[in-house]
């Protein structure tokens, strides 16, 4: 079974090559992985 972390960079990665706009941060050793979604 996938970490939390691998979740979100596997999220985060999927959105990314469908042509959404992604990131990933790091902060207090928790990663979380921030996608946009159509607007502005």
């Amino acid at each position: 079974m996938a970490s939390d972390e691998e979740f979100e960079l596997t999220l985060a990665a999927l959105a990314g090559s469908l042509q959404f706009e992604t990131g990933v941060a790091k902060a207090s050793d928790n990663m979380v992985a921030l996608i946009r979604i159509g607007g502005q």
